[in-house]
């Protein structure tokens, strides 16, 4: 059960390439952002009174990105941080969503630039760790890697 003190999510977004390769869709936070200006992120999102963590992830991906999932995968891992906003620990769910190649990303004023990776530079492109190591359990074990 979701510890329903956790208001976050944060979402992978991947689309495969071909059936042994894959892309993941990682954002530029906007330059005007108080607290991570310009870093390049995965989707993440708050909670909404009485919404679940998969809605909440659903509804972000498609308010950041325009794309819609051909799958939700739970990663199982939970991110860890300290949020210095609300002087508080946060221990976020983690989600993965597979796209159509052909989707097209239509950024929120959020974000000012997209760009899909490969795994060997997506995940030195990613400056929270905890976004990084879930970037590795979804490449290493939900995508057959390991």
């Amino acid at each position: 059960m979701l510890d329903r003190s956790s208001h976050l999510v944060q979402v992978h977004v991947f689309r495969k390439k071909t059936p042994v390769s894959h892309e993941y869709l990682l954002l530029k936070r906007s330059k005007t952002d108080p607290q991570y200006s310009g870093i390049w992120q995965v989707v993440t999102g708050t909670r909404e009174r009485d919404e679940t963590a998969t809605e909440t992830a659903i509804r972000e991906v498609k308010e950041e990105t325009g794309l819609s999932p051909l799958s939700l995968t739970v990663i199982p891992y939970q991110a860890f941080f300290y949020n210095p906003t609300t002087d508080s620990t946060e221990r976020v769910p983690v989600f993965a969503f597979e796209v159509l190649p052909s989707s097209v990303v239509q950024l929120s004023e959020e974000h000012e630039a997209y760009q899909w990776f490969p795994y060997e530079l997506a995940h030195t492109k990613l400056a929270l760790p905890a976004h990084v190591e879930a970037l590795e359990i979804l490449e290493n074990i939900l995508l057959g890697k390991d």
